[in-house]
């Protein structure tokens, strides 16, 4: 739930070509899928 918002306010700040792309290699790359999401993670602590 969280990451559609995350990727729709991405996409509003002119960043939805790399957020697309983002989100493809998360569905071909589990791993990088867990880097995202740590960072994601990071991103929401500060």
């Amino acid at each position: 739930m969280f990451s559609m918002v995350f990727y729709s306010n991405a996409l509003f700040k002119g960043e939805g070509m790399a957020m697309i792309v983002e989100l493809l290699f998360c569905f071909f790359s589990p791993q990088f899928f867990e880097t995202a999401v740590g960072l994601r993670d990071s991103f929401r602590k500060r």
